[in-house]
C-alpha cells in the first residue's frame, strides 16, 4: 500500500511539472507571436510615418525642382517628379487600405525611381547617391540584409552601365555642370533633400534601435524570470526524490 501511494504520488509530481513546462513552452511561443506581431506593427508605423514626412515635404522638393526650369529648361525628369508626387500623395492618403508589404515596396521603388533618374539626369551634381544610400538603409531595415545587398547589386550594376554609357559619349546631360555648380537654386534642392532623408534615416534607425533595446531587455527579465521558476522547480523534485528514498 505505501509503496502504491509513493508511486501515485512521484507519478502526480511528474505531471505537475511537465504542465508547468508545456504552459511555459505556450506561454513562450505565445510571446514570440506577439513580439512578430509587433515587429510588424512597429514597420507598419514606420512606413505611414515616412510616408507621410515624404508627402510633406515633396511639395517644397518639387518646388526646389520646377525652380530650376529658367536655368535648365523643363526637363523629362522634372515631368517624372511631378507624376511621382501625385502617385505618392495618392498612396499616402490611402495607406490604410494598403497592405503593408504593398507599402514597403512601393517606397523602396520610390526611392529607386528619384535616385535612377537623379543619377541619369544631373550625374553627380544631383541627390541621386544620397536617395540610392538611403533605399539600400531602408530596404535592409525594412526586409533583411538579403533585400538590401539585391538592391545594392542592381545599383552598382546601374552606375556602371551609366558611368560608360556618360564615359563613351552617349548620354550627355542637359546642362552646364560648371553652372550648376555655383547655382543658388542647386544648393537649396541639396540641402533640401539632404535634410529630408537624414531626419527620415533619423526616425526610422532611432525607432528601431528603441524597440529592440526595449525588447531584449524585457526578454532578459523573462529569461531571469524563467530561471529562477526552473532553479525552484528542480529543487523541489529534488528535494521530493530525495524524501522518496528514505
Amino acid at each position: 500500500w505505501q509503496y502504491s501511494f509513493n508511486a501515485a504520488y512521484t507519478l502526480r509530481a511528474t505531471l505537475l511539472l511537465q504542465i508547468r513546462l508545456n504552459a511555459g513552452y505556450s506561454m513562450k511561443k505565445q510571446e514570440l507571436i506577439e513580439s512578430r506581431i509587433s515587429v510588424n506593427r512597429l514597420k507598419s508605423d514606420l512606413i505611414d510615418l515616412v510616408l507621410v514626412i515624404f508627402s510633406i515635404m515633396a511639395i517644397p522638393s518639387l518646388a526646389g525642382s520646377l525652380f530650376r526650369i529658367p536655368l535648365l529648361g523643363f526637363l523629362p525628369v522634372m515631368m517624372a517628379h511631378i507624376v511621382l508626387v501625385l502617385v505618392l500623395c495618392s498612396i499616402t492618403l490611402f495607406r490604410k487600405r494598403l497592405s503593408l508589404n504593398f507599402r514597403s515596396i512601393f517606397l523602396i521603388t520610390f526611392y529607386l525611381a528619384v535616385g535612377f533618374l537623379g543619377l541619369w539626369n544631373f550625374g553627380f551634381s544631383g541627390n541621386g547617391v544620397i536617395v540610392l544610400l538611403t533605399a539600400i538603409i531602408f530596404s535592409t531595415v525594412i526586409f533583411n540584409q538579403r533585400v538590401g545587398a539585391i538592391i545594392l547589386i542592381i545599383l552598382v550594376g546601374y552606375i556602371l552601365i551609366l558611368s560608360s554609357l556618360v564615359l563613351s559619349g552617349h548620354i550627355q546631360f542637359q546642362m552646364d555642370i560648371e553652372e550648376y555648380a555655383y547655382a543658388g537654386t542647386a544648393w537649396f534642392t541639396f540641402l533640401t533633400s539632404f535634410l529630408f532623408f537624414s531626419i527620415v534615416l533619423i526616425v526610422v534607425l532611432g525607432r528601431f534601435n528603441k524597440f529592440f533595446y526595449n525588447m531584449v531587455e524585457n526578454l532578459e527579465e523573462h529569461v531571469a524570470t524563467s530561471t529562477r521558476k526552473l532553479t525552484k522547480a528542480s529543487q523541489a523534485k529534488s528535494e521530493f526524490l530525495a524524501n522518496m528514498s528514505h
